[in-house]
């Protein structure tokens, strides 16, 4: 798959936007109105955690074949690279795009380090797999480490 990152820009909201929904389906079973005011609400929470825990993280876009198909919000730090979010959207999901992102960040040369949430067993399938390991957990969310060669 052709895929390629860049920067978001403010044209990129309501990607940015759906993207979000897509990963709260248990917010669709809301009226519409009520899930759309949750869903914004949630993201803005979501962007202003990410800035205030890594004010140094960046938000980029992942296009496929020239579309938006995913966000990766990365933070470069000295030892290593922090994947603040990765997400793909539905269309592009289970077709190797987030497996690509994560090979070509570890080319880096730096320790590959992120937080999943425990119920996400498809993400943390797709980490064990690609050499992550687990390096301490809470009740919601396990810290997970990929190390440089």
């Amino acid at each position: 798959m052709d895929w390629a990152v860049r920067p978001a820009a403010p044209d990129d909201a309501a990607f940015l936007a759906n993207l979000f929904r897509s990963t709260r389906p248990e917010l669709a079973m809301l009226p519409d109105g009520l899930a759309g005011m949750l869903i914004a609400q949630q993201q803005h929470s979501q962007d202003l955690g990410y800035r205030q825990a890594f004010p140094h993280a960046q938000t980029l876009v992942i296009e496929a074949g020239g579309e938006p198909a995913g966000k990766l919000v990365l933070d470069e730090q000295r030892q290593q690279l922090r994947v603040v979010d990765l997400a793909v959207a539905p269309p592009f999901r289970g077709r190797g795009l987030a497996t690509a992102v994560l090979r070509q960040l570890h080319q880096a040369g730096r320790d590959l380090v992120l937080s999943v949430a425990h119920d996400n067993l498809a993400a943390i399938r797709l980490y064990h797999a690609l050499g992550f390991e687990e390096e301490s957990r809470d009740e919601v969310r396990a810290e997970m480490r990929w190390r440089a060669q």
